[in-house]
């Protein structure tokens, strides 16, 4: 979690405030990408986040069932003079 958060957070610096682009992004990943993706767009701007319908559905690639849960503490700490804040996980 706390890479996909990091490369977000160095993306979205580069792109928004070091370039003035406005920033989307695309979920294509996994569960634990979407997370990181709500989680940069909770303490940042994003313009626009887009769902990605796949072509097909594979019935053998779907999760079923209930594995084991996975629970995180994130707070956002904004740090004097520094573009991107460090999230702490």
């Amino acid at each position: 979690m706390k890479e996909n958060i990091d490369f977000l957070t160095k993306l979205y610096s580069q792109l928004y405030h070091q370039s003035g682009y406005n920033v989307e992004i695309g979920l294509t990943g996994s569960k634990v990408c979407g997370l990181a993706s709500a989680i940069v767009a909770a303490r940042w701007k994003i313009a626009q986040a887009w769902y990605v319908k796949p072509d097909r559905f594979s019935v053998e690639r779907f999760t079923s069932g209930v594995g084991p849960s996975h629970f995180y503490k994130i707070s956002v700490q904004d740090e004097p003079g520094v573009v991107a804040p460090r999230t702490n996980i």
